[in-house]
This record gives C-alpha cells, structure tokens and sequence, in this order.
C-alpha cells in the first residue's frame, strides 16, 4: 500500500497546525495579561493580585508545554521537523500552496512570545530590585552595616573586603 503524498500529509498536518498554532495565540494573549498585572501588582505592592497573576502565569505556561508538544507530534506524525529551518520551509511551502494562513498565525505566536519575553523580563527586574530594597531594609532594622554589592570580573556578587575584589 503506498504512502499519502507529500502535499496530501502536508495539507493535512497544516489544518490540525492551524487549530494548534491559534490555540497558541490565545494563551500567550492571555499569559501578556497575567505577566501586565503581576507588574502592576509588584508596582502597587498587591500580594493577592501578586500570588494569582503567578498563578495563572504558571496555567498558560503549562499549557503552552502541552501545545508545543502536541505541535511538534503533529509534524513528526506528518514526516516533518520541528526544527526551526525545516519548520519554516514547511511554513513556506504551506503558504505558497495557500492552504491555510498558517505563516501568517506563526509570526504572530513568535510575536506575542518576544511581547511576553520583554514583559516578564521587566516584571522580573522590578521583582530584583523590589527584593534589594527590602534586604537592605531589613538590614538597616537589624542594625548591620549596608554594604555595596559590587561584582568580581566573573560577574559573581563580592563583598568589598574579599580577595576575589582585589584580584578583580
């Protein structure tokens, strides 16, 4: 018995990308919203809104795990790679056969994804520097002496007084 065509599994496997790849768009839609409240939490200093927007964060990650890997089964079913040049020559040959808009909906999750990269840094950074002032208040409670954080030339953290500081 011989084997679909090419263009036939092609075809096929584009349809069942499609549903997958805007299932996608729609989680990471959804996770730029959680990553925007939990900096607004962490700006306003909101623990509950804080805990829940981690929460769901932490649901649309899972999710997107579970669409990865359903999308890269649905090539591999398909004969094809996940790979990313092997995925964008399939991408291509999908859109030059115009059967689905299936390129057009992929630089959109990779859009959306860079979005929620350069959010979640910045949550993260805001997070970093919300946790230096509160040890440096602490540390000021306690009544220890504030040191500088300065860094070796490996970019490790070292106290002033350490050997690794004066080698740097």
């Amino acid at each position: 018995m011989e084997t679909e065509p090419a263009a036939a599994r092609a075809a096929a496997c584009a349809e069942s990308l499609l549903g997958v790849i805007r299932q996608e768009r729609e989680i990471l839609q959804s996770l730029l919203g959680h990553i925007n409240n939990e900096l607004r939490a962490l700006q306003g200093n909101d623990i509950a809104a804080l805990e829940h927007a981690i929460h769901e964060k932490d649901r649309c990650l899972d999710t997107l795990l579970q669409l990865d890997r359903q999308r890269r089964s649905q090539l591999a079913d398909a004969g094809f790679s996940a790979e990313s040049a092997d995925f964008e020559r399939f991408l291509d040959a999908c859109d030059a056969a115009q059967q689905t808009p299936l390129k057009e909906d992929w630089e959109t999750v990779r859009s959306l994804s860079a979005r929620c990269l350069d959010a979640n840094s910045h949550s993260a950074q805001l997070n970093a520097t919300a946790q230096r002032m509160i040890k440096q208040m602490l540390a000021h409670l306690r009544g220890e002496q504030s040191r500088p954080e300065v860094y070796d030339r490996n970019g490790a953290v070292a106290t002033p007084d350490s050997k690794a500081l004066a080698r740097a």
